[in-house]
């Protein structure tokens, strides 16, 4: 099986993102890619008393073109407050689950208390990766591009290597307008939810955090 896999980073990764976390031993995260709006690499979605509702960070200059790694956080008066927007939805959706009060410290400094004013996606992106992993007891190994892989590169990384040192390309397949089911990433696992008659599959890894805890792994564990 190839041991290196290659994907962009996402705001509070869904389920899917986190089982093909779980199969590979090297993490390659995509910096240097041009920057995509309407994708999870700055939004997320949970599950409120309302339904699913997505979250997202807003971005300057969306419609520009830069590389993620400095893909900045719209501060601007319309848009200073999302973190603590964002934080209310979560504490409004989750402040009854069972385990919400004993993750909820970390996560409320990053939105609420806001001790770390983040200027880039990518920063924010890396501190919520690095909590979600401290809850699941999970350390991946996640390093950065030093430049844009492209497509042609891995092809022939992967013709002269053998599968311990071919890399796995999945940049992009991951997106809110694609079904996640036509990647045969997740398997459909249920759990309790806090909301709803009909499961909601595929959400924001916190859903499956604040709901399940330190059993959370089992739910998306391959």
């Amino acid at each position: 099986m190839p041991q290196t896999l290659l994907i962009e980073s996402h705001y509070l990764p869904c389920l899917e993102y986190f089982v093909l976390l779980e199969q590979y031993p090297n993490i390659i995260l995509e910096q240097h890619e041009y920057y995509q709006k309407q994708s999870y690499r700055n939004r997320t979605h949970i599950l409120t008393a309302t339904g699913v509702q997505a979250l997202t960070v807003p971005i300057k200059n969306a419609n520009g073109k830069h590389f993620f790694k400095d893909t900045l956080i719209d501060d601007s008066v319309s848009s200073e407050n999302w973190a603590k927007k964002h934080w209310k939805t979560i504490t409004t959706a989750y402040g009854k689950a069972p385990y919400f009060m004993y993750f909820a410290d970390d996560f409320r400094e990053i939105y609420e208390n806001q001790t770390k004013k983040y200027k880039f996606l990518l920063d924010l992106n890396n501190d919520l990766m690095t909590i979600c992993q401290k809850f699941l007891q999970k350390k991946y190994n996640i390093s950065t591009s030093d430049s844009y892989i492209k497509t042609e590169e891995i092809t022939e990384i992967n013709s002269k290597n053998n599968q311990k040192n071919s890399i796995t390309d999945v940049r992009g397949l991951i997106h809110p307008k694609k079904d996640w089911k036509e990647n045969h990433f997740y398997k459909e696992k249920t759990y309790m939810q806090n909301f709803g008659n009909t499961f909601e599959h595929n959400l924001s890894i916190i859903d499956v955090l604040f709901c399940q805890g330190k059993q959370s792994f089992l739910i998306y564990d391959v």
